[in-house]
């Protein structure tokens, strides 16, 4: 299983050079993706590609980017550059079966093995809304666990390199200050690693289900910050009532003050009126 992985850091003042892409290499996605950001993937962001990295601290801290559902590593660039310019360094990781990646910078294709089950009309015919999100849950508890295991893997590998004196990055990521942020299905993989990988200390969920991951029955040692949209909690389904969607959200705000119950450490909630899931 291959990861791929993009990063910002805080860089010199009077650093110069080419500025990055906003996509590093549209074309390593399915036509679909291609499609969507054609108009915007070459366009220059504010980052400049392979700038040295700042001296201004001893090191910095680190936060981990997990993309949303079916999104890619360089879609949370926004956030990614902000988070560096204020003197952070930040791992998008790229979520290799969720991010319709096709083939890796060096050629070789890919076909994802591990797919979240999509289902179909005809199964989903007659069910409720909460039978159907019971089912999404239950469907993607294994695809989910796949996330964790990618950011953990891709702190591994950047552990590794700050111990390596042949590497930008040596000495200058603060292992023990790292923390994770994700948007929607990456949202609730920022919360859960803060479960699974002790080295965490810190996640912030925007506008994301937790989708039935062990956190929501376990709560999290760490602080916590989830941003919602003023709308649902869970995106409906075709046909859905208001009596359909009431109950769903019932369940979901149940589940979500249920972890922040069961949580020791300080955790903070807010929703931001005028907002729908795309707004983040």
């Amino acid at each position: 299983r291959r990861v791929m992985v993009q990063l910002w850091y805080p860089t010199q003042d009077e650093a110069n050079g080419d500025l990055a892409s906003y996509a590093k290499d549209i074309m390593l996605y399915d036509k679909g993706i291609q499609d969507i950001f054609k108009s915007i993937a070459n366009r220059s962001t504010r980052s400049i590609r392979n700038a040295p990295l700042s001296s201004a601290a001893a090191s910095f801290p680190l936060i981990v980017y997990s993309h949303g559902g079916g999104g890619q590593i360089f879609s949370g660039t926004f956030l990614t550059e902000f988070l560096a310019s204020n003197g952070y360094i930040v791992m998008s990781v790229g979520h290799t079966d969720d991010s319709r990646l096709e083939r890796f910078p060096d050629g070789v294709a890919y076909v994802a093995d591990n797919k979240q089950a999509e289902l179909s009309d005809e199964a989903v015919a007659g069910m409720s809304q909460m039978e159907i999100y019971d089912l999404v849950v239950s469907e993607s508890r294994e695809f989910l666990a796949w996330r964790i295991q990618d950011i953990s893997f891709a702190l591994d590998q950047l552990q590794a390199l700050n111990g390596n004196e042949d590497s930008i990055f040596f000495g200058k990521v603060a292992m023990d200050r790292i923390g994770a942020i994700g948007w929607s299905r990456g949202g609730a993989a920022a919360l859960q690693v803060t479960v699974d990988d002790g080295r965490v200390k810190a996640a912030i969920n925007l506008d994301g289900t937790i989708n039935g991951q062990s956190i929501e029955t376990r709560g999290s040692t760490r602080p916590l910050l989830m941003i919602q949209n003023a709308g649902f909690s869970a995106p409906p389904a075709a046909g859905a009532t208001d009596a359909d969607l009431a109950e769903l959200n019932t369940a979901v705000q149940s589940w979500t003050w249920g972890m922040f119950r069961r949580s020791t450490a300080d955790w903070y909630y807010g929703t931001l009126s005028g907002t729908n899931h795309h707004s983040f």
